[in-house]
């Protein structure tokens, strides 16, 4: 298993935190680096080390491998095993993923996950049914 810190981002202080001036959002993506591993492929298949690495370190986290269905990443982010699923690699194996993904979740307008010009142009012409 491989923990990779993210880069620390600042909080906005142009918000009203508790935090003070030090305040900033770190991050630990869960993935792993072992080129002879058998590697135990299937949905969310890291989503238990994630939960594990999350409860221990009380950090956020995030993983990529195993979440092309929008169900199962859906399920995993509510379950709490993870806190951001990313779906880079998906994006690039379909360019619909998140609108077909807002249709799959039943999410209200899903052309509205998309850039504003693409929504209305498929919510206007019915398109998007």
């Amino acid at each position: 298993m491989l923990l990779l810190p993210f880069q620390q981002h600042r909080v906005n202080q142009q918000a009203d935190t508790a935090w003070g001036d030090n305040a900033y959002l770190a991050m630990f993506g869960i993935g792993f680096s072992t080129p002879n591993a058998s590697v135990p492929w299937g949905p969310a298949f890291l989503a238990p080390v994630a939960e594990r690495v999350r409860r221990e370190a009380d950090l956020p986290v995030a993983s990529s491998w195993g979440f092309e269905n929008p169900l199962t990443a859906d399920k995993s982010i509510q379950d709490g095993q993870i806190d951001l699923a990313m779906i880079g690699r998906v994006h690039l194996a379909n360019p619909n993923w998140s609108y077909q993904a807002a249709q799959a979740l039943k999410i209200e307008n899903p052309a509205w996950v998309l850039p504003a010009p693409y929504a209305h142009w498929l919510s206007r012409y019915k398109l998007a049914q």
